[in-house]
């Protein structure tokens, strides 16, 4: 720590010492004894005189001493104030302007040391070192409030751009107004003693946040909107753009990236939003052809949602076409089928041979699904076909009396519903079905069916056959539980075959179509059984049957293309003969697992019957009726049809099993259907079994 000068208080002087006098007396004469007395008393006063000097500079060095130690005191008390003004600064409990007036004031109430016997110039010494410690004190803290202003000034320039920042960070920030705010600050930014060279790196990279900050902020609120991103994208490219002398070339490329992708989302998500839209439109459309196809308009609300959902997709104008074409819909829809069928026909042929437009051409597509729709309606739900045009729900059957074979109970119900199902069909024709069940009941007899030992699956098909007086609406009560059992319906089917109206009671004669083969149905429900172990409570044991392919084999030469164009049928068919062939093998206890050609011939021939060729065409009988018997007779029906018909023989004509209709069959001639000279043309067709 610098040191204050202490002049001459820290030099002691060296007293020297006395030397010791004699005064001699004697041979020297009183004379000289006298001079030699006077100057001994002259020595010794000037002895005498040195001592106190001497004496006088030791007491001043000694005050020079006290003086010097009393300074170094002094100043330790200033350099001590003088560290507690400048924490007092640094706090900021103390303001640089006020730092010297407290300084002179605080280092001046320091009481000031008295050291005596200093001497005139001593004190004048000591006063001078006192006021030297004041001042250097009171320098000291001016260099303090300096630093402290230069500080202080630092800090507000440091705070005014962390102010601007936050500023430039709100949503409605002019960060134009933020930057010409912080290229002014140049001069407040010496002031505070830093960098004058720093200033423009520290503005610039200030002023590069705050522009990328508005440029984010402005991407980020257009992320659902891209309007907002377009232009956003614009005043980062163009040469004219916004930031094209705010942000460089690094920084824009940077947020331009940001937008396209943020555009490539948005497009995506309206790509999936328009499709769903598209799809919703699309399942609209579908469900107003239907309500149109039932002739009953949509309730208004109903209509309101549907025309919501197609506004501003591409189906909105064919919803518009379906709003304007109902009326001429609802009238087809009065009309017969054969008669919705004509006047379609004479529709297209019109648009044939005039032109037509494409919503024209789309009015006539539209017509001929709701025809489809409403006829196929009528042919597979007659009874869901009634309620949807009626508004007159049929009351559901209590299908627990089936099985417990509980027929009256159930009597009543199905009377009404065949009623209805024949006036349905006086109004609309031979296609319209006499299907007995609603859709769920029909599943719910399959269910019960597939479950249900032989014996008692049996039972149900008595007691429903019993129930349905009409043959009609029994075989088509057995098509409709053939989607969910297959072949029960196809067993239950043969069961009513085999026992016609005005069989005798009791069990099958050799009276009985195909009576030769037993009880053809229980048979097959007695061979599924053994081929699917586990629906008879596991008391049926597996039989040993021939490999699967050859099954197949035999079975297709047999048939040859009897059974081409329908596939479902001929599986049906092959599942039970398969059946039929495995309860027999059992009862013959054949274990040996080849195939038995004669025992399958005698399946074929028990479920399908015998094959027929007819102009070198096959064709399968109805059930029970002999080939030769078929033979006879096919020949007369189709001399009959062709009469009828207004048609000659051209020869060669054959005949094909109509598929869905067993008994029905259509005429051919090589590949190519025989149609009658009605406008329009229809096919020929005959019904083995009726009169000619």
């Amino acid at each position: 720590m610098p040191r204050i000068s202490m002049g001459d208080f820290a030099q002691a002087t060296v007293v020297p010492r006395p030397e010791r006098s004699s005064v001699q007396f004697g041979d020297g004469g009183s004379g000289r004894a006298l001079d030699n007395l006077a100057g001994s008393l002259g020595q010794v006063a000037n002895d005498i005189a040195r001592v106190g000097q001497q004496q006088r500079e030791q007491e001043e060095g000694l005050a020079r001493a006290k003086a010097s130690n009393a300074l170094l005191d002094y100043e330790l008390q200033v350099s001590t104030k003088v560290d507690d003004i400048r924490q007092r600064l640094l706090t900021g409990d103390l303001q640089p302007g006020d730092s010297e007036f407290t300084a002179t004031q605080e280092i001046g109430q320091i009481e000031r040391p008295n050291v005596r016997g200093l001497g005139e110039i001593g004190a004048v010494q000591f006063d001078g070192a006192f006021q030297q410690a004041q001042r250097k004190g009171i320098l000291q803290v001016q260099t303090a409030a300096r630093t402290a202003e230069r500080q202080l000034r630092k800090t507000e320039v440091i705070g005014a751009f962390d102010r601007m920042d936050k500023l430039a960070g709100l949503p409605d920030a002019d960060i134009d107004r933020l930057t010409t705010l912080a290229g002014a600050m140049s001069e407040q930014w010496r002031e505070a003693g830093l960098d004058p060279s720093e200033f423009e790196n520290k503005r610039q990279s200030y002023a590069d946040r705050w522009w990328v900050q508005h440029a984010s902020r402005r991407e980020m609120l257009a992320r659902d909107d891209s309007a907002a991103l377009d232009a956003l994208a614009d005043d980062l490219t163009k040469d004219d753009g916004y930031y094209a002398t705010r942000l460089d070339a690094t920084q824009r490329n940077m947020l331009l990236n940001r937008v396209l992708v943020g555009r490539e989302r948005l497009d995506a998500r309206s790509a999936v939003e328009s499709n769903k839209r598209e799809a919703a439109a699309s399942r609209v459309i579908e469900q107003y052809e239907k309500q149109v196809a039932t002739g009953v308009p949509a309730p208004a609300d109903v209509m309101i949602g549907w025309a919501s959902a197609v506004a501003g997709t591409s189906l909105e104008g064919e919803f518009q076409l379906i709003q304007r074409g109902e009326v001429e819909l609802q009238q087809v829809m009065k009309l017969p089928p054969v008669e919705q069928r004509s006047y379609l026909q004479k529709l297209k042929a019109q648009q044939q041979t005039q032109g037509a437009t494409v919503s024209d051409q789309l009015r006539a597509e539209r017509l001929e699904r709701a025809i489809e729709t409403r006829l196929k309606a009528l042919r597979e739900s007659p009874l869901e076909f009634h309620g949807a045009t009626t508004g007159q729900a049929v009351p559901p059957l209590n299908l627990g009396l089936l099985a417990s074979g509980n027929a009256a109970g159930l009597r009543e119900q199905i009377e009404e519903r065949q009623t209805l199902l024949r006036a349905q069909r006086a109004r609309y024709g031979a296609e319209a079905g006499m299907s007995p069940f609603l859709p769920q009941e029909a599943s719910a007899l399959a269910g019960m069916l597939a479950k249900a030992p032989p014996q008692q699956a049996a039972q149900v098909f008595g007691t429903v056959r019993d129930l349905l007086d009409d043959p009609k609406a029994y075989e088509e009560a057995m098509r409709q539980i053939a989607p969910d059992a297959p072949l029960r319906a196809e067993a239950g089917r043969i069961y009513a075959l085999q026992r016609p109206a005005g069989s005798p009671p009791g069990g099958i004669t050799a009276t009985s179509p195909n009576g030769q083969y037993g009880d053809v149905a229980l048979t097959i429900l007695r061979g599924e059984t053994l081929l699917n172990p586990g629906k008879d409570d596991g008391k049926a044991k597996p039989v040993a049957m021939p490999p699967p392919q050859e099954v197949q084999q035999h079975i297709a030469k047999q048939l040859g293309t009897a059974f081409a164009g329908r596939p479902e049928e001929y599986r049906r068919a092959v599942d039970a003969v398969n059946a039929y062939y495995a309860a027999k093998t059992a009862d013959e206890g054949d274990a040996n697992g080849r195939l038995n050609t004669e025992r399958m011939n005698t399946a074929i021939k028990a479920v399908i019957g015998e094959r027929v060729d007819i102009e070198g065409r096959g064709v399968i009988p109805p059930w029970g009726m002999p080939a030769e018997t078929f033979r006879q007779r096919a020949d007369l029906y189709i001399q009959a049809r062709l009469k009828a018909a207004g048609r000659k023989d051209p020869g060669d004509v054959s005949l094909v099993n109509v598929r869905g209709a067993p008994g029905y069959y259509a005429l051919v001639r090589g590949f190519e259907p025989l149609y009658d000279n009605n406008d329009p043309p229809q096919p020929l067709v005959i019904r083995v079994g009726a009169k000619p």
